[in-house]
C-alpha cells in the first residue's frame, strides 16, 4: 500500500515538475511580448511625433 502511495506521489511531483517548466517557459515568452510591445509603442510615438514636425 505505501509503495502505490509513494509511486502516485512521485507521478504526481513529476507531473507538476514538467507544469512548472511550462510555465516558466510561456512567463519568458510573455516577458518577451511585453518588451517588443514597448519598442513597437516607443517607435510609433516617435514616428508619429517626426511626421507632425513634417506637416
Amino acid at each position: 500500500m505505501n509503495n502505490n502511495i509513494e509511486q502516485l506521489l512521485q507521478q504526481i511531483i513529476e507531473s507538476q515538475n514538467k507544469t512548472n517548466e511550462r510555465l516558466d517557459n510561456i512567463e519568458k515568452k510573455l516577458d518577451d511580448v511585453y518588451n517588443q510591445t514597448a519598442t513597437l509603442t516607443e517607435f510609433r510615438t516617435e514616428a508619429n511625433a517626426k511626421l507632425n514636425n513634417i506637416t
